[in-house]
């Protein structure tokens, strides 16, 4: 049976990190539903300084054939707690003519981690209209033992791959891309982006199942 538990508690969203979201989905559904092209787990990592372990959070995106305009509902269900998310405020965007539905902030009671294995998705629009699938989500908790410190040296050992978000003064992302040496310091930064005024470093895994946003840093131009 199904848990009543609906998370409510929540953490500091970046919300213009949906573009990251947006370049990261690439995996198919195993199942074909008219509705549903794509639906994505991701577990998300959040660091608040260097040197403290991570909050987490779950993320559920899905590709749909259809007008997202019209998404209403996505249900959540994990198959091994039965915790389910109702989300009806669902982030609904469209980027490279694909339109995706979905939440970035779904959280479980404090303490807890987020459960992998598989998970139960119900895909819902304005015309009641429903369709159904499975996904999974697999993760190494080591993650949660793993300070901002110690986490580039794991994510190199798991072949992961390092990107920086930078943003400007109004919270608007300036730009989001790997994190080359042309940008390896504050002050190569700022020499790109005069507008710049923080970033934050991005590690994500190749199979997009794990994301890690290290604590905000400031640019700031040194003193000549």
């Amino acid at each position: 049976m199904a848990s009543d538990f609906k998370p409510t508690k929540s953490t500091k969203l970046r919300l213009s990190l949906l573009l990251i979201f947006s370049v990261l989905f690439s995996i198919s559904c195993t199942q074909n539903i008219a509705e549903i092209k794509t639906a994505t787990p991701t577990i998300i990592f959040d660091y608040y300084s260097t040197d403290s372990t991570p909050v987490s959070r779950l993320s559920i995106f899905v590709e749909s054939t259809s007008e997202v305009k019209r998404s209403e509902l996505i249900r959540l269900q994990c198959k091994s707690t039965g915790y389910t998310w109702d989300i009806n405020d669902l982030i609904r965007f469209k980027f490279a003519e694909k339109m995706y539905a979905g939440s970035n902030n779904l959280i479980l009671p404090e303490g807890e981690r987020v459960p992998d294995g598989e998970y139960t998705l119900l895909y819902q629009n304005a015309d009641l209209e429903k369709a159904e699938t499975v996904v999974k989500l697999e993760y190494d908790p080591v993650f949660y033992e793993t300070t901002a410190a110690e986490l580039p040296a794991l994510m190199r050992q798991k072949f992961g791959k390092k990107y920086i978000a930078i943003y400007d003064k109004n919270d608007q992302m300036i730009f989001y891309g790997e994190r080359t040496e042309q940008l390896g310091d504050t002050r190569k930064i700022w020499n790109k982006y005069r507008n710049a005024s923080y970033f934050n470093e991005v590690w994500t895994l190749a199979n997009n199942s794990v994301m890690c946003i290290l604590p905000v840093e400031y640019v700031l131009p040194s003193q000549e």
